[in-house]
């Protein structure tokens, strides 16, 4: 019962704030600068992830501390930082304690009404389903890592199996 019951806090506060919070939000950053508007809401969704495993840990879910970041995570330099995919919650885990990482989204979760808008604003993209030879991916890297952000990817594409990866 909690599980879903932390399933569904997280699926409603996404609608809130794709639907609410985030079109009021860019009426007071639409006039700072693209960096600042991107660091504005990094901090927010970190908040916001870090609140979540927070619930998780009030509700009994997780008994564990979000770790700082490992100190030769490259400071104020852009990284690309592979990761498995056990579960979902690894996303909000990483994402709580990596400051302003954007992440490589599967397409089917970036498409979500709900959830899109979170994604726009931070910075995550997807790779298109079936498109073979297409740099656009690579580019979208690119683009982020010069801009400075660090990368989240999940190379197996999707959670790793139990025991073991794909």
């Amino acid at each position: 019962a909690f599980t879903g019951f932390s399933f569904l806090a997280f699926n409603l506060v996404c609608a809130l704030l794709s639907f609410v919070v985030l079109p009021l939000k860019r009426l007071h950053t639409r006039s700072l600068s693209p960096q600042d508007r991107r660091a504005y809401y990094a901090e927010l969704f970190q908040l916001w992830y870090g609140r979540h495993l927070r619930l998780m840990r009030f509700l009994g879910l997780l008994t564990f501390e979000v770790p700082p970041p490992p100190p030769e995570l490259p400071k104020g330099k852009p990284f690309v930082l592979l990761a498995n995919h056990p579960s979902l919650i690894d996303v909000i885990v990483l994402r709580a304690t990596v400051p302003g990482i954007t992440c490589l989204v599967k397409q089917s979760w970036y498409n979500r009404p709900h959830f899109r808008n979170c994604c726009i604003e931070s910075g995550d993209f997807c790779a298109e389903r079936g498109v073979i030879g297409s740099t656009s991916v690579l580019d979208r890297f690119v683009e982020q890592l010069e801009k400075g952000y660090p990368v989240l990817v999940f190379p197996e594409g999707t959670r790793s199996p139990m025991g073991g990866l794909r």
